[in-house]
């Protein structure tokens, strides 16, 4: 996705206090979709700003290629580290508030548990979420051109080496055929 160039004013690290209004938040380690993720509890509320260290019926993607497996075990252990904390209420990077963490923890836990035991699902995971936010990013793509734009794309091309060994053309055919039969994607208007 294409990110508008900024300036770190105060690079903060878990454990750091900040203010934002009235209320003091603490800086939580939360990696495992980012190596370098934090989320923010506010505990006199309840309250924390979770990113995507815990979503409602999701989890945050993997990236096995970049982050390796190991990615998934920090996944893990941001979810032990977030059950420990007093949360009324969750607000993820995506979806509706979480009013009950420890059932959206419980989930993400059995998630991420299954993509431990069989890497490539969290690799398709990843995949999926990667080609919904590429089809977002350019307005859609028409279709001849998606397999090849797919197959010219490092993260598949890295996907398709490390996690499923077959070739950058081979997953960009799985992996639309899948989203298509799923209804995850869907032609409109030519794209």
């Amino acid at each position: 996705q294409p990110v508008e160039a900024y300036r770190v004013d105060r690079p903060l690290e878990p454990g750091d206090r900040i203010a934002a209004g009235p209320a003091e938040w603490v800086a939580v380690a939360a990696p495992g979709h980012a190596p370098g993720q934090l989320a923010f509890h506010q505990p006199e509320e309840g309250l924390l700003v979770a990113g995507d260290a815990v979503l409602p019926g999701d989890v945050g993607w993997i990236n096995l290629p970049l982050d390796g497996p190991g990615a998934i075990d920090a996944a893990l252990a941001t979810l032990e580290r977030l059950a420990g904390l007093r949360v009324r209420v969750a607000f993820p990077g995506h979806g509706p508030p979480i009013t009950d963490l420890p059932a959206a923890l419980a989930d993400a836990r059995a998630r991420y548990e299954r993509m431990r035991a069989e890497p490539e699902r969290a690799g398709w995971h990843a995949c999926r979420r990667m080609l919904a936010f590429a089809l977002m990013v350019h307005g859609g793509i028409a279709p001849d051109a998606l397999v090849p734009h797919l197959a010219g794309r490092p993260w598949v091309a890295a996907h398709a080496e490390l996690v499923f060994g077959t070739s950058a053309e081979d997953l960009a055919r799985r992996l639309v055929a899948d989203m298509r039969r799923s209804g995850a994607i869907a032609e409109r208007d030519g794209r």
